[in-house]
């Protein structure tokens, strides 16, 4: 089974893939779970489901239409580029962004600022007014485009004053165009789609929801049960994909201990699986990573069933001279540093900063732009980013979620008693998950290889061992002792989710 892209190439599926498209081109259930582990291709099979319905005449229908939503902005962003390979300009798409979050730099597929220039394609008989309204942007954006370029004689005042008007005719503009949208697909966040909902403008995107048959939603472990609850009532005459993996994060702020949370804010993507009464297509193939780089997280969350497909070919680590070439690019880091409570009662760790300093000097200037920095606690992240400014790529576990890297390094950053915050398996598995090429992860060896789920990564795959003194960061006796005051603080204030019991 194949797609074609745009290009002219085609995409071959792997055995799920495909049998995910045929059952969202069947439909013949209200609604189906894709099970998908790190680099498993959802977002390409997404955009392949939604782009290869619009062919099939016995599927869908003139003037129905798909949404391809994602909780988070970058995974819209994400399916926005993915849907456009495969689009050879047969697709009607439509990604509704906030004026907030739409500037004149804006290149996004299928966003108003690139279907504005051509909008005399979707507006055969409208009215002169609405013309009207066009023409002014275009010739405001064009004015807007020179100033920045440096190619008029315009005073700083002048540009303010043109971007103020570039904005409002924008707002027109975008208005204006949507009240003759006919789009196939539309892209969207959640929330964003909800508003339009709320919208009293019958004119504009709202009217196009009515005739929406089929809902596929992008990193659903991220989607509360309660929204998706608000979707369905919504869209009583849709049918749902939800994709994601249940074994990374739940979503955001959730808390079992809190009542209302338990009641509402529980992953829809968990809640569907465990009900039974809907199917469920698991990939098991993956793409992002060579199978020695998928073994941290392989053995610790999907019980060794992942299968790579990705040729083990680039040795980044080799360029620093600890990991050789042809050796599995994962190195541990042993940090004898103690951690501290900081600013905002998070931790944070000195000596561990230190080291990955150290570390970050030994690659080559060309790899800042290859390295993704992962801190288990926010307190850590502040401190490196006052130490390294924008240099490199900086996420909490959280904000790393649905991103990656060729380099990714992990910092543990707590010295001693491990705490359900440390301890919980979807962040370790978000942790680890997000390598390409190389994983560097940097902490307390006796904490790590004692304490679950950090010691299976450690031991399910083979990681070469050093530590900071090889570096050349030297650790003190008293750096060694971590603050009394940890004793009764734990991570309260890093929690933005926690693991879920599956329901009974």
């Amino acid at each position: 089974p194949t797609i074609r892209r745009a290009n002219g190439t085609f995409l071959t599926l792997n055995e799920r893939q495909h049998k995910a498209m045929v059952m969202y081109h069947s439909m013949d259930k209200p609604a189906f779970c894709i099970l998908s582990p790190p680099g498993s291709g959802k977002t390409t099979v997404a955009a392949a489901m939604t782009a290869s319905l619009v062919d099939d005449v016995d599927a869908f229908r003139p003037g129905e239409v798909q949404l391809l939503l994602a909780v988070q902005n970058v995974a819209v962003e994400n399916l926005s580029v993915a849907l456009q390979a495969f689009d050879d300009n047969r697709l009607r798409v439509y990604y509704i962004k906030s004026l907030l979050r739409t500037d004149a730099e804006s290149k996004l597929p299928y966003d108003i600022k690139e279907l504005l220039p051509n909008y005399q394609l979707y507006m055969e008989n409208a009215a002169d007014a609405d013309l009207v309204t066009m023409q002014r942007y275009i010739e405001v954006d064009s004015a807007l485009t020179e100033a920045k370029a440096g190619r008029s004689k315009l005073s700083g005042r002048q540009k303010y004053k043109l971007n103020l008007d570039w904005h409002k005719c924008l707002r027109k503009a975008k208005l204006t165009l949507e009240k003759y949208l006919q789009p196939q697909i539309i892209l969207s966040t959640v929330d964003l789609i909800l508003c339009q909902l709320a919208n009293k403008n019958e004119k504009g995107v709202r009217r196009l929801l009515g005739a929406v048959t089929r809902i596929v939603i992008d990193e659903a472990s991220l989607l509360t049960e309660s929204t998706f609850y608000c979707l369905v009532r919504l869209f009583p005459n849709a049918k749902f994909v939800l994709i994601g993996d249940d074994q990374q994060l739940p979503p955001f702020m959730f808390d079992e201990s809190v009542v209302g949370h338990l009641l509402s804010a529980r992953s829809a993507l968990s809640i569907a699986m465990h009900s039974g009464n809907l199917p469920v297509v698991k990939l098991l193939e993956v793409y992002r990573a060579p199978p020695r780089l998928v073994d941290p997280y392989n053995g610790l969350s999907y019980d060794g069933a992942l299968v790579s497909r990705k040729p083990e070919s680039l040795y980044p680590l080799a360029s620093i001279g600890f990991v050789g070439a042809g050796q599995p690019q994962l190195l541990f880091i042993a940090n004898s540093g103690g951690h501290r409570q900081g600013p905002s009662k998070s931790l944070c760790n000195e000596k561990e900063i230190a080291s990955l300093i150290a570390l970050l000097k030994r690659f080559p200037e060309e790899a800042k732009r290859d390295i993704m920095i992962i801190c288990l606690y926010k307190d850590q992240k502040k401190s490196l980013e006052k130490k390294l400014g924008t240099n490199y790529e900086l996420h909490t576990v959280d904000s790393s979620q649905g991103k990656e890297k060729p380099i990714v390094i992990v910092l543990t950053t707590r010295s001693d008693k491990s705490t359900p915050f440390f301890a919980s398996k979807p962040r370790a598995t978000v942790a680890v998950s997000r390598q390409q090429q190389a994983l560097i992860i940097i902490g307390n060896r006796n904490l790590l290889t004692s304490s679950a789920p950090w010691s299976f990564v450690l031991a399910g795959a083979h990681f070469t061992s050093i530590s900071s003194e090889d570096l050349g960061v030297t650790i003190d006796k008293e750096d060694e002792v971590e603050d009394a005051v940890d004793d009764v603080v734990d991570d309260e204030n890093d929690f933005t989710a926690v693991p879920m019991k599956p329901p009974t």
